[in-house]
């Protein structure tokens, strides 16, 4: 007993001081950003609160490891006070991972939306309506971006409800603004793509960036996908010199090939193919 008494107040004194140095970190971190920016505590709540609610605003949803990021906090916890604060709603996940999605309540959303010149169709304030059988894609298109952006390889970003636009042949996922004003749309691909799906994807990318007036103005396109094999695949799609098959629906409606069309040598080299990382 006494030696069972010994080791829980060891531990209860390591778990006190971790929690003090995190304490400790986050104080430093505050002031080191006070002596920054010249603004107080509460100025600089009201800054991490509205980004917070803008990301959420512009992606959808999102969670609590990207705000992390996003903010450069250590620990979690944030997204559960704004919770409570009432301006996001805490929903579960089906597939368990992330255990949760946050997304705007109707106060978070009317917060924002105070402050935008252009508003966004946000679909997401029932989150139950929203379809989770793309979370995961959005999300890690959501990371991703995160990461280049905090990084400084991109300068500013849009996420699709900013820039949607009908009849392109590829609409992106994302679009990325790099520093030598070079446009990037950013697709995620999770799983393969075959056949027709394969060639459509594949083409649209072509044709988008063949066209010097589509209305996006986008120079290149990163394709990211957490599959080596995926990425092999689709980069020998393009491979210069080989073929894709242009479709188009016949007198019945359905898929049928009208011509095949010989990869340009330039497309190649102006699609990059990525591994992802994530937060």
């Amino acid at each position: 007993m006494q030696r069972r008494t010994v080791t829980t107040g060891l531990f209860m004194e390591q778990q006190y001081n971790g929690k003090k140095k995190i304490m400790e970190a986050r104080l430093a971190s505050a002031r080191s950003k006070q002596q920054e920016y010249g603004l107080s505590p509460r100025q600089l709540g009201e800054i991490a609160e509205y980004q917070t609610l803008f990301q959420a605003y512009r992606w959808g949803y999102t969670t609590s490891k990207i705000i992390q990021t996003l903010l450069s906090r250590t620990s979690g916890g944030y997204l559960d006070k704004l919770t409570e604060k009432g301006l996001l709603v805490k929903t579960p996940t089906q597939s368990g991972y992330p255990r949760y999605f946050y997304s705007l309540s109707p106060d978070g959303l009317a917060k924002v939306q105070a402050r935008q010149d252009e508003l966004l169709n946000y679909s997401e304030i029932n989150p139950h309506r929203v379809n989770q059988s793309i979370l995961n894609h959005n999300l890690i298109c959501q990371e991703v971006t995160l990461l280049a952006f905090k990084a400084q390889q991109i300068s500013h970003y849009q996420t699709e409800r900013q820039f949607f636009v009908e009849g392109l042949p590829k609409v992106p996922d994302c679009i990325w603004d790099v520093w030598e004003d070079e446009r990037i749309g950013v697709e995620i691909e999770l799983t393969q793509k075959w056949g027709i799906d394969l060639h459509k994807f594949m083409l649209g990318i072509w044709e988008t960036l063949e066209n010097v007036d589509n209305p996006l103005a986008l120079k290149r396109f990163i394709i990211f996908s957490s599959s080596p094999a995926i990425l092999k695949n689709y980069k020998s799609a393009i491979s210069p010199g080989k073929f894709l098959p242009k479709y188009a629906k016949d007198e019945r409606g359905r898929w049928t090939i009208v011509k095949q069309l010989e990869v340009p040598e330039w497309l190649s080299s102006r699609v990059d193919f990525k591994l992802i990382e994530r937060v």
